[in-house]
């Protein structure tokens, strides 16, 4: 199963705003493997996204 089908799975699930990859690990270069990130399914402003944790609010900007 790709990953455009486990995206696909997932969104029927959950309501996510998106999805995004972080493969950004240095043992993935070392494995030979292409370190990527970026957004798996509609991009969207990434500077405006506010989480709560722990009944804090905190404005982080999640593709950093």
């Amino acid at each position: 199963m790709g990953k455009p089908a486990i995206v696909k799975a997932l969104e029927q699930v959950f309501t996510p705003k998106a999805f995004m990859n972080g493969m950004m690990l240095p043992l993935r270069e070392l494995e030979g493997m292409v370190q990527q990130k970026g957004f798996l399914s509609a991009a969207f402003d990434t500077n405006i996204i506010i989480i709560k944790e722990n009944g804090c609010f905190v404005s982080a900007d999640i593709a950093k």
